[in-house]
């Protein structure tokens, strides 16, 4: 009683201490007493009221809290009233969701989203289906920290959404927040003819960044799907491929393992894309899967430098016959071929004085191209497509004075070209 009369007490500091106390002692018969007090002129003493009466518990302050929070945003020069959200989080009233909602972006962070709790599921759907650009995205962010799994099908069907922030904010929710729960349906959800492309890129970042073994398994099985279209498998691979290249996927071997069961798709691109995606990686099944292409014609040149980047001398005469047939004149073949060093001196040599004469109209059909379609702003310039020029490099480069005598033969070339490339290369040789 003493307390309660406490707080008619003329004194701010006396009020705003017994209000204190009494949401301490959780006074359910100060309620009353304690309800307008958040009309205080303290603005210490409303926002202490507030806590109390959160802390209380009574429903029948719900209303009043609201208006409170309503008449006062803001607290304390800051940007958020924490007192309020706070206390009507206590409640979880499905009153307070919309004027909780409605606060969204006055720097209260993620007290929002837990003051409206479960209560809100159903208003932050609606929202979604039907709110405007900005309620919807963070109506979706909501969605993702109250991690309902109500709400899945929901925050699913907007991971394509174009709106600014909506679907970014749907990944981060499933990811971080539903987690495991979600594989399932996500899974299902990929399997839907009618559903978007961009919804399903996303739902393959979704899995891929799953910290659970459900998610890698999922990956796998939807990869070794043969019923999937073309279109599909594409997406799908390329996708994974992009996960792993900018290392957001939370289960990488089951990541490395789908990339592989990709290894079996019909197209030759794909099959390459993925090669070039595993060329790091150490696993024994990577590098069998790596020996296995680079035997395949359509895969050979990738797969070949692969290997030969680990310095296996079994790539060599792959390397070499991909440097002679790569339409973008085998710098990448070359390079490798530099790595693997002595042992690649007589191949490099053979291709230095191949007479081919389809090597130098590759690249005079290149200066053509170049004099009738110039390059734009900093576009880089394609690569010499000679091989040659790549061999007396790749030569240079290994420093074996086995390569002399062909080099000095090709100063006397009619490509110039050649000739630059077996000088750059003499010179490193020490001429």
């Amino acid at each position: 009683e003493p307390l309660i009369t406490a707080l008619n007490n003329p004194n701010d500091l006396t009020r705003e201490r017994a209000a204190d106390t009494l949401g301490f002692r959780k006074e359910a018969r100060a309620v009353s007493a304690l309800i307008p007090l958040l009309k205080d002129r303290n603005e210490s003493v409303r926002y202490t009221t507030a806590r109390a009466l959160g802390n209380i518990g009574d429903p029948i302050a719900v209303e009043p809290l609201i208006e409170y929070l309503t008449d006062n945003p803001k607290s304390h020069g800051g940007t958020c009233n924490y007192a309020a959200v706070q206390a009507l989080g206590k409640f979880n009233d499905a009153r307070a969701v919309m004027p909780l909602f409605s606060q969204m972006g006055n720097g209260c962070g993620y007290e929002i989203p837990k003051a409206i709790g479960s209560a809100g599921v159903e208003p932050m759907i609606e929202i979604v289906t039907s709110g405007s650009p900005g309620d919807r995205a963070h109506a979706v962010w909501v969605l993702g920290f109250i991690a309902d799994e109500c709400a899945l099908d929901t925050l699913i069907s907007v991971l394509g959404d174009k709106e600014s922030g909506v679907a970014f904010n749907a990944v981060n929710a499933i990811v971080s927040r539903i987690g495991k729960s979600a594989v399932e349906p996500l899974r299902q959800a990929f399997e839907n003819p009618d559903l978007q492309v961009q919804i399903k890129i996303n739902i393959i970042y979704v899995l891929a960044r799953i910290p659970d073994e459900r998610a890698g398994e999922a990956l796998i099985e939807l990869v070794q799907n043969s019923e999937h279209p073309m279109g599909v498998r594409h997406i799908l691979v390329e996708t994974l491929i992009e996960a792993k290249k900018n290392r957001l996927s939370q289960n990488n071997d089951y990541l490395i393992t789908a990339l592989l069961a990709a290894m079996d798709d019909q197209d030759v691109n794909l099959r390459n894309s993925v090669i070039r995606a595993l060329g790091d990686e150490q696993r024994e099944d990577v590098f069998a899967i790596m020996f296995e292409a680079m035997s395949a014609p359509a895969t050979s040149a990738e797969a070949s430098i692969v290997v030969g980047r680990r310095k296996d001398l079994r790539a060599l005469p792959y390397l070499l016959e991909a440097l002679k047939s790569d339409p973008f004149g085998g710098s990448r073949e070359a390079q490798v071929l530099s790595l693997l060093g002595d042992s690649a001196v007589e191949g490099l040599i053979s291709v230095l004085i191949d007479k081919n004469k389809e090597f130098p109209l590759r690249e005079l059909g290149r200066q053509r191209d170049e004099r009738e379609f110039p390059r734009c702003g900093n576009d880089e310039p394609r690569p010499n497509l000679d091989p040659r020029v790549h061999a007396a490099y790749a030569l240079g480069e290994i420093g074996d004075h086995r390569a002399r005598i062909p080099l000095t033969k090709a100063l006397k070339d009619e490509a110039e070209w050649l000739r630059e490339a077996a000088a750059a290369a003499l010179n490193k040789l020490g001429k």
